[in-house]
């Protein structure tokens, strides 16, 4: 990941700076951090929130607005200097905003740039072709650390949930957020509560009852017990864990169960995450999750 970012701002210093990158990571806040860093190297300010010729448009936007946005590129930069716009979520712009746009990437402003993160796959072959793509890939341990510490992160958080969370933005709210950590010690006690054979329905009823965010609860408890569930498969196989926090808790759980109950366990929790994409009941997603763990856990044969 750090070298692709690296050729993009190599570019920048070196003024051969493509008019159009688009970031492409499998962590979506951190292609657009690294979108970010490229637009204040490029601009050349400290801090780009008061500078008056970036833009940051989060998609999508309007195909007036858009129009307006492509007018003001075409008159005198404030600073004198280059100009900078980053779309986030860029793959939300409609087909009738991107041809608008494209028309720009074919003709583009003196001195701009255009970054755009998102979905590259959703985005128009044409525009696609007229854009430097910027593969960021898997992000390693160390790159998200790297972001979380430039955020502000402690060194001590930052070490942990770098490891322990899923994405960026994940991590970044458990840093800074008690609830976050709340989130995460209750998806833990859930977890071993179902293993030592009592399943927590009061939980799954809970997020249920939380009419706006059920899906989105219901989805970050099953994403910490794939997480906690592959964790238990990595002590049996003494392999290195990413709740390094847990592992005590995890270590002493992990004998109890073989390989094959584990496995079980993941496939499980994967199979919830997936029908978590439908319209299928958050509570009775979970509920369905915990008893087939249960059932897998509580067989009689090879269970010790």
């Amino acid at each position: 990941m750090q070298q692709s970012l690296d050729n993009v701002l190599n570019a920048i210093r070196e003024a051969r700076m493509p008019h159009a990158c688009f970031f492409c990571c499998t962590d979506t806040a951190l292609a657009e951090d690294a979108a970010a860093l490229c637009a204040q190297r490029f601009c050349g300010c400290a801090t780009l929130a008061d500078f008056p010729d970036y833009f940051d448009i989060s998609c999508p936007i309007a195909v007036d607005a858009l129009r307006a946005l492509l007018s003001e590129l075409n008159k005198k930069a404030f600073a004198g200097g280059g100009r900078c716009v980053r779309f986030t979520q860029a793959h939300q712009m409609s087909e009738a905003a991107q041809n608008i746009f494209l028309k720009t990437l074919e003709e583009p402003p003196k001195n701009t740039v255009f970054l755009l993160c998102g979905n590259l796959a959703a985005m128009l072959p044409t525009v696609r072709s007229r854009c430097c793509i910027v593969r960021l890939g898997t992000p390693a341990y160390e790159d998200v650390r790297a972001a979380l510490l430039a955020r502000g992160a402690t060194d001590a958080d930052a070490m942990l949930y770098a490891r322990a969370a899923d994405s960026l933005e994940q991590a970044w709210r458990l840093c800074g957020n008690e609830e976050a950590r709340e989130e995460r010690l209750q998806a833990i006690n859930a977890f071993c509560a179902l293993l030592h054979g009592e399943p927590p329905y009061a939980l799954s009823k809970a997020i249920q009852g939380d009419k706006a965010n059920a899906r989105d609860r219901a989805m970050a408890l099953a994403g910490y017990f794939l997480s906690f569930s592959r964790d238990l498969l990595a002590c049996r196989e003494g392999l290195p864990l990413r709740n390094t926090d847990l592992r005590d808790r995890l270590s002493a759980l992990a004998p109890h169960f073989t390989s094959g109950r584990i496995n079980g366990m993941i496939e499980k929790v994967t199979m919830a995450m997936s029908r978590l994409y439908t319209p299928a009941s958050a509570g009775a997603t979970l509920d369905k999750m915990m008893t087939q763990i249960l059932e897998e856990t509580t067989h009689n044969d090879e269970k010790h």
